[in-house]
């Protein structure tokens, strides 16, 4: 079932980020990028604690983390409450979020949202947390091998 599970989430993603490209050979799995934090300040509310960063590229590149303050909270609420987001409904595998505070994926870069540190392999809105539960969302870099 989790094999399962995987392998549609990363069909979603891979279909979705790839959609308006005309030729591609294979698929690298993004890796998660470096960032700089700007003193972040986290909420009162719900321990989050957005950061974000412009490294010397000039491309935009941002993070979001969030600690669940109860057992039960779900993650997209608990995002809701802290930052503006967009989100895709994909059935069953849940809403993938798409933008947060106006910065939306594109053809090279998109949301990745990872729950205690792993990848996570639903959507941010299928997720019950427990207390101390640490969800994060990074700006990554869309990586095509070709």
């Amino acid at each position: 079932m989790r094999k399962t599970t995987s392998f549609a989430l990363l069909l979603i993603l891979t279909s979705l980020t790839f959609a308006a490209c005309d030729q591609i050979k294979s698929v690298v799995v993004p890796q998660p990028i470096s960032v700089a934090v700007e003193s972040p300040t986290p909420s009162a509310t719900s321990s989050a604690t957005p950061t974000s960063a412009v490294p010397d590229t000039g491309k935009k590149k941002a993070n979001y983390e969030f600690i669940a303050t109860k057992n039960g909270q779900n993650a997209l609420e608990l995002v809701q409450s802290e930052v503006t987001v967009e989100t895709k409904d994909y059935g069953t595998a849940g809403k993938f979020v798409t933008s947060i505070n106006g910065l939306a994926g594109n053809n090279e870069y998109y949301w990745a949202y990872y729950l205690n540190g792993k990848y996570a392999e639903t959507g941010v809105s299928t997720t019950t947390l427990q207390k101390g539960d640490t969800i994060k969302f990074v700006y990554e870099a869309v990586q095509l091998n070709k």
